[in-house]
C-alpha cells in the first residue's frame, strides 16, 4: 500500500544500501510498497508509471499484486518523486529507496546494471522521471575537435565545470582551457577545481607541480627536446594519476615542432582485440615491468598491459567497434618507462610471442616510430598555444609530443589529479542534476 513518509527516523537501510537524498520527506514524497524478493525485478510498472497513473485521483492507492509489484501514488505537487518501500521481513526493518536512485542502478528501467549498445536505456529518459541514464560517449580521433572552455567560465560557471568533467570522463577524455593567466599557480587552481582537493596527488617524485622544458642532464625524457612516444604517466604506481594538466606558459613561435599527441588507447586496444585476438590475449596475460629508477627513487610495478572485466560490455557511440568477450577496463602503456620483462616463468616461445604482440600494438598507437594508417587516423596532433591548459584522462589517453628545435622556449607547467577524487566531484554533480552516465570504463579497472 502507498503511503507518505512523515518520520525520517523510520528510514532503515541494510548495510549495503545507499540512500542519497538528504531529506527524503521534502514535498511529502510518496511511497510504493513491494516484497523484498522482487525489489530488483519489479520492472517498468513501478519505475515508469504511465501518464494515467501520474494523473490519477489523489486518494488512489497502489495495489501490490501477489508477486509484490506495486505502482506509486500520484504526486500532488507534480515533482515526480517517489519512494519504494521494502519490508525485509523477520523483524529486519523497512527500507525506502528513491526512484532516481533505483533508475541510476538499474540502467533506466532495464534489467541489469549496465547499458549496452542499442539497449532501450541508452541515452534515454522516461517522461515520468526526474533522472536520466545515458551511455552515449565519444572517442578521440584525428578529426575529433577538443572541447574548449575559457578560464573564467571554468572557475565561475558550475554548468561549465560539469560539461568539462563529462568530457574528461565520458567524452573525448580531454579538454583545453583557454586564457589561463601565465602564473605558476594557475595550474593548481584549475586542478583544485577539478578534484576539490587543496593538495595535488602523486607529488612525491615531481612535487605539487612540475615544469616541462628542455635542459641538460635531464633525468626524464620529457625534459628534453627529443620526440616523446605516446604513453601514460606514472604507470609504475599501483594507481596512476587520473587526470593530467599541462599549462603552456611559453611556446615561442620560433620553436619548430613540439606538437602535442593524444591517442585513445582504449579504442586502439579494442581494435587490437578484434584484429589480433591471439596477440591481445598475450598482452592481457603476460606481466610487463614498469619502473622509475634514479637517485632516491626505485619504483617497480608489474602487471599486464590489458585488463578486462568479466560480464561487462562497454556501450559506446556511433563508430565504436566492440571486441569479442569482456570489456577492457584498464590499459597500461608507457614504453619510455618500462623495464626488463620477467621471464622466470616463461619459455622462449612465450617471450617471442610477447615481443611480437608488443611491437604490433605499438604500431597502432605510436606515430613517432610507426607512421601507419592506424596511427595517423587515430592520433590527435596539435600545437598547444601560450595561455592554454590541456587537461586529459591519463588512464584512457596516451600523450606524447614531436621533437622540437630552434631558438626560443617551450615551457609547460603540469600537475595531476587523483581519479577517485575527480570522479567523486563529477558523480556528486550528476546526482544533483539527476543525470547518470552509464556504460563507461574510466581506465582504473572500475566502471559505471
Amino acid at each position: 500500500m502507498s503511503e507518505a513518509v512523515k518520520d525520517s527516523a523510520s528510514l532503515c537501510c541494510p548495510p549495503h544500501c545507499y540512500f542519497p537524498d538528504s531529506d527524503p520527506n521534502e514535498g511529502m514524497t510518496k511511497v510504493a510498497s513491494a516484497d523484498a524478493g522482487n525489489v530488483f525485478g519489479i520492472g517498468d510498472q513501478l519505475l515508469s508509471p504511465s501518464e494515467n497513473e501520474r494523473k490519477g485521483s489523489p486518494d488512489r492507492k497502489g495495489s501490490p499484486d501477489r508477486k509484490g509489484k506495486g505502482s506509486p501514488d500520484p504526486d500532488p505537487d507534480g515533482s515526480g518523486r517517489f519512494l519504494l518501500k521494502v519490508d525485509w521481513g523477520r523483524g529486519e526493518g523497512v527500507s525506502y529507496y528513491p526512484d532516481g536512485w533505483l533508475r541510476m542502478w538499474c540502467g533506466g528501467g532495464t534489467s541489469g546494471v549496465f547499458s549496452k549498445v542499442g539497449s532501450p536505456s541508452s541515452s534515454t529518459s522516461t517522461s515520468t522521471s526526474t533522472s536520466t541514464s545515458t551511455s552515449t560517449s565519444t572517442f578521440l580521433t584525428s578529426q575529433t575537435p577538443i572541447p574548449k572552455i575559457s578560464y573564467t567560465s571554468f572557475l565561475e560557471d558550475r554548468s561549465s565545470l560539469f560539461s568539462s568533467l563529462t568530457s574528461l570522463y565520458h567524452g573525448t577524455c580531454c579538454i583545453i582551457i583557454t586564457s589561463v593567466p601565465p602564473l605558476p599557480s594557475s595550474v593548481t587552481t584549475l586542478a583544485t577545481r577539478l578534484d576539490g582537493s587543496p593538495t595535488r596527488s602523486h607529488a612525491q617524485l615531481y612535487g605539487q607541480t612540475f615544469s616541462v622544458k628542455s635542459h641538460h642532464h635531464a633525468h626524464n625524457i620529457a625534459y628534453t627536446s627529443s620526440p616523446l612516444p605516446p604513453h601514460q604517466d606514472l604507470v609504475y604506481y599501483e594507481s596512476p594519476p587520473g587526470l593530467q594538466l599541462l599549462h603552456c606558459l611559453r611556446n615561442s613561435p620560433t620553436i619548430e615542432g613540439g606538437e602535442s599527441l593524444l591517442v585513445d588507447v582504449f579504442r586502439q586496444a579494442d581494435r587490437f582485440r578484434v584484429e589480433r585476438p591471439d596477440m591481445f590475449e598475450t598482452l592481457r596475460r603476460v606481466k610487463a615491468t614498469f619502473l622509475k629508477q634514479r637517485e632516491g627513487v626505485n619504483m617497480v610495478y608489474r602487471c599486464p598491459h590489458f585488463r578486462v572485466r568479466e560480464g561487462y560490455v562497454e556501450g559506446e557511440g556511433e563508430g565504436y567497434i566492440e571486441g569479442e568477450g569482456d570489456a577492457i577496463v584498464d590499459v597500461r602503456w608507457a614504453p619510455p618507462f618500462e623495464g626488463p620483462l620477467d621471464i622466470s616463468d616463461m619459455d622462449e616461445c612465450e617471450v617471442e610471442e610477447y615481443y611480437q604482440a608488443y611491437r604490433k600494438f605499438e604500431e597502432m598507437v605510436d606515430p613517432i616510430r610507426h607512421a601507419s594508417e592506424h596511427t595517423s587516423e587515430n592520433v590527435k596532433e596539435f600545437r598547444l598555444r601560450e595561455g592554454e591548459c590541456l587537461v586529459f584522462n591519463n588512464r584512457r589517453l596516451l600523450h606524447g609530443r614531436r621533437g622540437f628545435q630552434g631558438v626560443g622556449e617551450r615551457h609547460l607547467r603540469g600537475t595531476y589529479c587523483s581519479i577517485d577524487e575527480g570522479l567523486n566531484v563529477w558523480r556528486v554533480m550528476q546526482r544533483e542534476q539527476g543525470i547518470f552516465y552509464k556504460g563507461r570504463a574510466y581506465g582504473n579497472g572500475s566502471y559505471d
